[in-house]
């Protein structure tokens, strides 16, 4: 399973993708359990365990004293010949003209180690080069290179001068020179007392003791990955020359021999994944210890222990037939966590102080932002080359868990400091960081991965190649190339059929045209086809016999069954044109027993046919078989096969099939193929409404059998379904269902379908004021109580079909006796009943109890609590009474707001009697009961006139208030205001002043009226209150 731009990995999180190529973050052991990851094959394990090996190095250094080496007669520009053995005087001299070497680390290093570029020093003796040939021969017989192979040569590089103290550090020895693969050191005879010397590499380690006398010359050499120092001296100075051993030829670098068969046992898994093409990886990425620059993808540039490694793979690769390249692979971190870092610390910018060398050490960050528990690690691979540097692929698929080596690349690579980074802060508490690694890799691909690797992300570039062939052009030599075109069929269908069609054409090869047809065609039929023209030409060219394989495959394939239909009426139209009379004649005989084929093998509908496919199956069912082929063979399978619209739109279409004469005929038809559209209908809370509406705008009427059944899919609620769900649903479709229902049927207008769908209508009414009642809030919202006056004048309209009296009777009286409904919706619902003329004329209802069920609606309506104390509502009550001539009703109604408490209270005079006036005059005139009324209204105008004059004189009495104190003002003043209050405190006034502001306060309110004073048990008070206040007459009056 290939991922492009993802690489899965063995760590402890990571991202992987399933089969829809859906990507998401999981454990690895679930990823593995669950099946998304699948071990490595055991190619990669060999591999692996290979790779892992620790390294049995061979010899990494050389020494030897020679006696008989010559003068070298070294001279300078600056301070002439310089004699040997080497002697302190000499040594001052040259430590005036020499520079210090700032490349050293430490200030007692600088201060004993001195050096000149070999550029300043001249060697007069030319025998010293006929030694240094002698000495390298030796030399390589030492480092175990092969000396005729690498034919290499000595080129000094620097000068140096050691004093007391002084080592040359694992930098020092100029071995950067190009095809440098070692370092020769010449220790020039000194006074002074020896040079021990120490060199290793990857845990191996050589130690020389080099003694220094008069009369010896030491040569010493090691590979360039090694390092190496010298023991510091305690007195006297060395002179030493450093060159660099170059390899002259082209064949590989001279590398670190091994002393185990690390080549054979490489080899060996090389040529058991040649052999074995199951559970074995498409390549095998090896990571390389440094991350190369694309120029640098040499075997002659490689450093360290990629100098060994490299070598091997290639060579053993290229030896067994294996394509070797070089690519990058890049690592991504992110971490989301609190925000304890400085952003602009850790983001990343074009500014010098942002450079990795000026990072925060990664240890903080993972510290404060626990980087070591990533949330994501992502990887690609990109810019493959070939061992020339030539591009291969700009990206390239790679699965970690198969195809790395070792099986921890990300966790390795992230162990490096990473190139780049980026911190979010995100304005918030919690910051992202993102961290981006680069590594080298080599890749390895065996022959049958070749065109996967080179055209893993351009289709066209391998189908170019196919485009260019030629009659003589090899089928063998391009089998890998088709099978990879084949594979990748569904990145684009036409395209592969376009290019393969046309090399089978050119090949003549018709095998290979149906092999091409076969595969492209598995997902999208016909449609890999622009035109049917390519395949009417293969026809023709390579004869029906052929070819017939590859119709049946497009036939099979095909999903849509009038696209199946249609290209077999084509075939039948360009066969009438066709002046090949064994071709036709096959053909025709195919023809027709597909068409029989596609007829009883029909396809589930595709949606985009939804107009054409009922008419073109029946049209070829009947143009095929007849009538009886039509229904006794096409019609049954259909129902098990089908969609419900499919199954719908079939029985409208065979209602008006003229093929078949019988009416009841096509109706009973109709009906069976509805009642499956019914079952096969997805009546989900969110489809329902739709679905439901559809169905029964087609039955009612018509089949009006199926009405209940429809009905039936409605209101059978899943268990599961919670309270909030389940109110969601009534409101949202059973409501607005039963208001389509009265609607549809008041425009059918047929008595029948009333009927028919009156059971049905009972289960929807029952499941309509259960989960209302059971799920209705305290206060409806606006938008639920609209919908509610909708659906309850609905569900008036239903009392007045032939039995709806009796649904309303049983099942919506007692829930509306029983719970309050929003008074618009109340009100909606009893006056769609007092103004239905059909309910008045339904013979099975009469007057007596028509009127006894609205007085009983109207009492409940007026005593609900949004409506008491609402004048409106009372005369709301009131009409319906009198709208169905039960005026002793309405008048029961107003009779319990006449009481005598209720005339002396002044507030309900204001707020509820005086405001019914405006109502009950027009409801008097309309229904010619003003006689009736008119005792009613005079008793409220009459209380209203007596409570007005007590206010006149409570108004004449406190204007005579002669008290000027501030507290009197204050009770003045607020039985004169209009504040909404009931009562004036006056908190804290003594006493003495209590008693002189409650005693002006009696004499000064009219009888009848009442002033209440206490005293406060934290303070001293004096209350005030006035009745008449509370009753709210404006003081104006």
């Amino acid at each position: 399973m290939a991922v492009e731009g993802t690489i899965h990995m063995p760590i402890g999180s990571g991202v992987w993708k399933n089969s829809e190529g859906e990507a998401g973050v999981m454990q690895i052991d679930q990823a593995i359990t669950e099946g998304h990851l699948r071990p490595a094959p055991d190619i990669t394990v060999r591999l692996r365990e290979w790779y892992d090996k620790p390294w049995n190095w061979g010899p990494i250094a050389f020494s030897r004293a020679y006696n008989d080496a010559p003068n070298p007669n070294l001279t300078s520009n600056q301070w002439g010949p310089i004699g040997l053995p080497f002697a302190e005087r000499d040594a001052g001299t040259i430590r005036q003209a020499l520079f210090v070497d700032e490349s050293m680390s430490g200030v007692e290093e600088k201060s004993s180690l001195w050096e000149m570029d070999s550029s300043k020093i001249a060697v007069a003796n030319k025998s010293w080069e006929i030694f240094l040939e002698r000495a390298l021969v030796e030399v390589c017989a030492g480092l175990d290179v092969d000396y005729d192979h690498s034919q290499p040569r000595c080129e000094l590089q620097k000068v140096y001068l050691c004093g007391p103290g002084a080592s040359v550090l694992p930098c020092a020895g100029n071995a950067s020179a190009p095809h440098a693969f070692g370092t020769l050191m010449v220790v020039l005879p000194s006074s002074n007392s020896n040079f021990p010397t120490r060199v290793s590499y990857d845990g191996e380690l050589m130690t020389f003791d080099n003694p220094c006398d008069m009369s010896t010359t030491t040569v010493m050499a090691w590979y360039k990955s090694a390092r190496h120092d010298v023991l510091p001296s305690t007195q006297g100075h060395r002179l030493i020359l450093s060159y660099s051993l170059l390899h002259t030829t082209e064949a590989p670098l001279p590398t670190l021999s091994l002393k185990a068969d690390f080549r054979g046992a490489i080899k060996s898994a090389f040529e058991a994944w040649k052999q074995r093409a199951q559970n074995s990886p498409e390549k095998v990425a090896f990571l390389l210890d440094f991350d190369y620059e694309d120029d640098d993808f040499k075997l002659v540039e490689m450093k360290g222990t990629d100098a060994h490694i490299v070598p091997i793979l290639s060579s053993v690769a290229i030896e067994l037939g294996f394509h070797v390249g070089f690519a990058t692979a890049e690592c991504e971190a992110y971490r989301s966590g609190p925000d304890r870092y400085e952003p602009d610390v850790v983001s990343s910018s074009d500014d010098d102080s942002d450079s990795p060398s000026n990072w925060p050490p990664a240890q903080s960050i993972r510290r404060h932002l626990d980087f070591g528990f990533l949330a994501k690690v992502t990887g690609s691979m990109e810019k493959l080359v070939d061992v020339e540097g030539c591009l291969i692929s700009k990206k390239l698929e790679f699965v970690v868990s198969d195809e790395a080596v070792p099986g921890n690349m990300l966790d390795v690579m992230r162990e490096d400091d990473p190139y780049d980074q980026d911190f979010d802060s995100g304005g918030g508490d919690n910051g992202e960081l993102f961290r981006w690694y680069h590594r080298s890799v080599v890749v390895i691909w065996p022959p049958s991965s070749d065109f996967a690797v080179r055209y893993t992300e351009d289709l066209h570039a391998a189908g170019a190649v196919l485009s260019l062939i030629t009659p003589e052009t090899s089928r063998d030599e391009h089998e890998g190339l088709i099978q990879f075109v084949l594979m990748r069929f569904r990145q684009e269908p036409r395209y592969v059929i376009e290019v393969l069609c046309h090399a089978a054409s050119v090949w003549r090869d018709p095998s290979l045209w149906v092999h091409a047809v076969s595969t492209a065609s598995r997902d999208e039929g016909l449609a890999v086809f622009s035109s049917m023209d390519s395949v009417w030409n293969a026809i023709t060219a390579f004869g029906f016999v052929s070819i017939e394989p590859a119709l049946n495959a497009l036939l099979e394939n095909e999903p849509r069954n009038c696209v199946r239909l249609k290209f077999l009426e084509k075939m039948d139209t360009w066969l009438s044109t066709l002046e090949a009379p064994e071709i036709v004649a096959l053909a025709q005989l195919w023809r027709k027993s597909s068409t029989q084929v596609v007829l009883l093998t029909l396809h589930k509908a595709h949606k985009l046919d939804r107009k054409e496919e009922p008419k073109a199956i029946v049209s070829a069912a009947l143009k095929h078989g007849g009538v009886p082929f039509l229904v006794d063979c096409v019609l049954p399978q259909v129902k098990d096969l089908n969609y419900d619209w499919f199954l719908h739109d079939l029985a409208l279409h065979m209602l008006e099939v003229s093929e078949i004469d019988n009416t009841e005929q096509k109706k009973t038809i109709a009906s069976n193929l509805l009642s499956a559209a019914i079952t096969a209908a997805d009546f989900s809370p969110e489809h329902a409404l739709p679905v439901a509406e559809k169905l029964l705008k087609t039955c009612m009427g018509r089949f009006n059998s199926l009405n209940n059944t429809i009905l039936a899919r409605v209101t059978n609620i899943s268990a599961d379904m919670t309270i909030g769900q389940t109110r969601t649903y009534v409101h949202g479709s059973v409501h607005p269902l039963l208001q389509f229902i009265v609607e549809e049927v008041h425009e059918v207008g047929s008595q029948e379908t009333k009927i028919s769908l009156l059971s049905g209508l009972c289960a929807v009414v029952t499941l309509s004021l259960h989960h209302y009642n059971k799920t209705r809030d305290r206060f409806c919202r606006a938008d639920e109580s609209t919908a509610d006056v909708k659906w309850l004048r609905a569900l008036a309209r239903v009392a007045s079909w032939e039995g709806g009296w009796d649904v309303v009777v049983s099942q919506v009286l007692p829930s509306l006796e029983e719970q309050a409904f929003h008074a618009d919706a109340f009100a909606a619902f009893i006056d769609e009943l007092c103004r239905n003329p059909a309910l008045s004329s339904t013979a099975a209802v009469s007057a007596p109890e028509i009127t006894a069920v609205i007085i009983s609606l109207a009492k409940k309506f007026t005593a609900q609590k949004d409506v008491l104390s609402n004048p409106e509502a009372l005369s709301n009550g009131v009409r319906f009474c009198f709208s169905v001539n039960a005026i002793e009703g309405g008048i029961e109604l107003i009779r319990p707001w006449l009481a005598k408490d209720r005339l002396e209270d002044p507030r309900h005079l204001k707020d509820m009697l005086i405001p019914l006036l405006p109502y009950l005059y027009p409801l008097a005139e309309k229904h010619q009961q003003i006689d009736l009324l008119a005792p009613i209204i005079r008793q409220i105008l009459h209380a209203w006139i007596d409570m007005a004059s007590a206010h006149t004189a409570l108004v004449a009495n406190i204007g005579a208030w002669g008290c000027s104190c501030m507290h009197c003002s204050h009770a003045r003043t607020w039985l004169l205001s209009a504040s909404p209050e009931k009562m004036i405190k006056l908190r804290k006034i003594g006493e003495p002043q209590r008693v002189h502001v409650d005693l002006i306060a009696r004499l000064r309110v009219p009888q009848g009226l009442e002033v209440k004073s206490r005293m406060s048990s934290a303070f001293e008070a004096s209350q005030i209150s006035s009745p008449l206040w509370v009753a709210g007459i404006d003081t104006s009056l």
